[in-house]
């Protein structure tokens, strides 16, 4: 019987036990990284639903370790964007007078975007802290719950961006963050949004462990005011691009075809099938338009950027 990670409520249903040798299949294929020593000898991951909360993750011993991290940044041509939508959105929210925590810092870009009084950075990775260092910004190697026990209530705005779908435990990543902010202060997070089709695909290798551990709804997003006593100010979706349209109508066909012939396997399946499928399904959609019959105006963003206040 297992217990949710967020809101400990039990129990939860496990959706599928993931074979291990697909996820490191996915990012041999995707990036030429070898993955197997992440998962520990282990054949499976079970990937859960809390009917409570609606959050979605995966077993959190698979979380990626800093070698991982280090790995994929190397491999991937863009991995800390300079240019998130999140970023815009979320610097509305920031006076000129605010000190700022921004927690899972990368290289520092969103820093460059503010004006803030004070900007204190945490991040992990030591070459996201050398590329800062080279801006002028210093960041903190420290988790935000270590931050928390030597820093008092101080901070007017604590934000994270695409960093909460990695945390292990949930649960003491917005106590610590609550606790390092003011009466008053604003919280914001941006995370993938599972109701996508986008972001919410099959197989999609940056959404699975070791990357993500956690996967955000609407609702589970929302959940977090009643859960932790905050106000909940806005929720922001990106605007769905156009020309994303195609991807998602794919991607949307793709599922409903697997839930017919593959109705144990919702979430990952055998990635050489899952390719010809998607491929045949993605060629038929385009040849057909069966996208232009979808509204794109009613299509869920990838992204989502959340804005509480603590009371």
């Amino acid at each position: 019987m297992c217990t949710c990670i967020l809101c400990s409520h039990t129990p939860t249903k496990v959706l599928q036990q993931i074979k291990v040798e697909y996820l490191t299949d996915l990012y041999q294929e995707a990036f030429g990284m070898d993955v197997n020593r992440e998962f520990h000898g282990k054949e499976g991951v079970n990937f859960y639903h809390c009917p409570n909360c609606d959050l979605r993750y995966f077993d959190t011993e698979f979380a990626g370790s800093a070698q991982f991290y280090e790995d994929l940044q190397q491999h991937r041509k863009v991995y800390y964007s300079p240019d998130r939508p999140e970023f815009t959105l979320a610097a509305e929210f920031i006076n000129a007078t605010d000190s700022v925590l921004e927690i899972g810092s990368g290289s520092g870009f969103f820093a460059t975007m503010i004006e803030a009084k004070q900007y204190t950075g945490l991040e992990f990775n030591e070459m996201a802290i050398n590329e800062a260092a080279k801006k002028g910004i210093k960041l903190v190697n420290s988790t935000v719950e270590d931050f928390a026990e030597k820093t008092e209530e101080s901070f007017d705005v604590v934000c994270s961006f695409h960093v909460l779908e990695h945390v292990v435990n949930p649960w003491t990543f917005f106590e610590s963050s609550l606790a390092l902010l003011r009466p008053g202060g604003i919280l914001m997070f941006a995370v993938p949004c599972e109701d996508s089709w986008l972001t919410g695909n099959m197989n999609h290798i940056l959404n699975l462990p070791p990357h993500h551990v956690s996967r955000w709804s609407l609702a589970s997003g929302k959940k977090l005011a009643e859960l932790f006593d905050m106000k909940l100010k806005k929720v922001i979706q990106e605007p769905v691009k156009k020309q994303d349209r195609i991807a998602m109508v794919s991607n949307k066909l793709t599922r409903q075809y697997y839930r017919v012939f593959a109705p144990n396997e919702p979430e990952v399946v055998h990635p050489a099938t899952y390719r010809k499928v998607h491929n045949r399904v993605n060629k038929l959609n385009k040849k057909l338009s069966l996208y232009k019959v979808f509204n794109v105006e009613k299509m869920k963003a990838p992204n989502m950027l959340f804005v509480f206040e603590k009371r």
